[in-house]
């Protein structure tokens, strides 16, 4: 009896329990979950991290700033290449037709501007118009003047190169480097001089181009006499040449040998002047022949037995 009574009890409460789970349940079905709040995350903090970052790296010399490598510093990049025209060309050597390499001499320069060309050493001064196209070089028009000169060391530009200079040539420009090349007469190379080089002018004292007056005129005895503004002597570019005193003028062709002038197809007249203002030295001088020097704007023209005929620049005085 009391068993039955035990197992009714039992099934009562688990009747019960039951009942309330599936309260429960349906209960729980209907509410609203809720959901966790979330926190919002401020702008700025992954900026503060990486800031923080990037500190502990330089800190830790793990991270050096450096230029990016695809621009390179500028004392590593390379420079423009020059231009033929604008600038001031410095012969550094050569080679012969033969394949023989001759050294420069140091003062030989030349130069290009608005078509013009000059070129000049220490006994010659070049001069022509210029014609660059296509990698070709060539001078036209070229004149030929004489500065005298007693010695010059290295290649000069009379004779060797001159044939190269004059063209037609072909021509390269490589940074600051300049090749001129001619078949048969060999190879030039030239380097931009310095920007404190003056540029080759002209304007210098040679023996053809210029006119001259007579300073002074010293007899093969020694005796001295004050030139006059009457007595003058000019020697032009296509090799004629007027000389004159106030009683004489001689005209001729003139042709520069080394130091030496040579005189041809003479003509002389003579003309009245005052007693005393003849000057004998001068008629004499350009009859055959007379050793020349050139100094600074003097011109100094020299035969043994007749004497010395000193000439300054016309203006330079």
């Amino acid at each position: 009896m009391d068993a039955d009574r035990g197992r009714d009890a039992d099934e009562v409460m688990d009747a019960r329990l039951r009942a309330a789970g599936e309260r429960w349940r349906a209960a729980d079905a209907t509410a609203p979950i809720a959901a966790p709040a979330l926190r919002r995350r401020r702008r700025w903090a992954p900026l503060l991290s990486a800031a923080a970052l990037v500190i502990a790296l330089i800190t830790s010399g793990w991270l050096v700033l450096r230029p990016h490598s695809a621009s390179p510093s500028s004392e590593h990049r390379p420079r423009p290449s020059a231009h033929l025209s604008g600038v001031v060309w410095r012969l550094t050597g050569g080679v012969a037709a033969d394949g023989a390499r001759r050294h420069a001499g140091a003062s030989v320069l030349f130069t290009i501007r608005r078509g013009s060309f000059v070129a000049v050493d220490d006994c010659t001064v070049l001069a022509g118009l210029a014609r660059a196209d296509g990698g070709r070089l060539q001078i036209l028009d070229l004149v030929v003047r004489e500065r005298g000169c007693i010695d010059q060391v290295g290649m000069g530009l009379d004779p060797q190169a001159r044939p190269v200079l004059a063209g037609p040539s072909t021509y390269s420009v490589s940074g600051r480097v300049l090749t001129l090349r001619k078949p048969g007469s060999g190879t030039l190379t030239f380097s931009v001089a310095p920007k404190s080089t003056p540029a080759p002018t002209l304007d210098v004292a040679t023996i053809t181009g210029r006119s001259w007056e007579l300073h002074r005129a010293v007899e093969a005895g020694g005796r001295a006499r004050a030139g006059s503004l009457a007595a003058r002597l000019e020697l032009r570019d296509d090799g004629s040449f007027t000389a004159t005193d106030p009683c004489v003028t001689i005209k001729g062709d003139a042709a520069v040998d080394g130091n030496v002038l040579r005189f041809y197809n003479l003509i002389g007249r003579h003309k009245r002047c005052p007693y005393g203002a003849a000057v004998p030295t001068v008629e004499q001088m350009f009859s055959v022949s007379a050793g020349w020097a050139i100094a600074g704007n003097t011109l100094t023209l020299t035969e043994r037995g007749i004497g010395r005929l000193i000439y300054d620049v016309i203006g330079t005085r």
